[in-house]
């Protein structure tokens, strides 16, 4: 199904305004989907706050997205670059398709390569092992996030969805997660 056509699927059967969304499972990595992870209206104060959140964490990150065509280690140095990122938009109305991955500290190097980085994330979807701990997918064309955890997250990453006020277990909503369909990691990084 081409991209556009799974997203108008996407928005009528699965896109909710009312809180955040666990689509949940017995093994792989669960999603939360949530609106507004990345700050609503994107000021640029609002987005330096939620790069510094990253930043601060005990993760390193790297990025990827539309604009960047391989993985960008987030350092203070690439920072402002991701701060531009999240704040463009696509035809002046929509974010346009960006995964942030965190990892553990010294790892993120390692994965931040077009290569390794979609088969890291098919194992971290498949295993739940590290070095990725987290990913933040910012679903294009659309205001909402989805946020790929493990079952049993880091003390790091349960920190930074404390901060971003997001509790997985305090979900309003809650689906099946199914690897092959939607927008999942599996779907989003299936390989060639």
């Amino acid at each position: 199904m081409p991209y556009r056509e799974r997203l108008n699927h996407y928005k009528r059967h699965f896109a909710r305004a009312d809180g955040i969304t666990l689509f949940g499972r017995d093994a792989g990595v669960i999603c939360v989907e949530a609106p507004n992870v990345i700050p609503k209206g994107r000021t640029l104060d609002d987005v330096w706050g939620f790069v510094e959140r990253l930043q601060a964490c005990e993760l390193d990150w790297l990025w990827e997205s539309d604009a960047a065509d391989v993985p960008t280690l987030l350092t203070a140095a690439t920072a402002p670059e991701l701060v531009a990122e999240l704040r463009a938009r696509e035809h002046a109305r929509y974010w346009p398709r960006t995964t942030l991955v965190g990892a553990d500290r010294g790892c993120a190097g390692e994965i931040a390569t077009a290569d390794v980085l979609p088969s890291a994330l098919r194992r971290f979807a498949a295993t739940e092992q590290g070095p990725v701990r987290i990913v933040v997918f910012q679903i294009g064309g659309t205001p909402e996030q989805r946020i790929f955890l493990p079952h049993r997250r880091v003390r790091a990453v349960d920190d930074l969805l404390a901060q971003l006020g997001i509790d997985p277990d305090d979900a309003a909503h809650r689906r099946d997660y199914v690897p092959q369909s939607g927008i999942t990691l599996e779907a989003l990084y299936r390989a060639s």
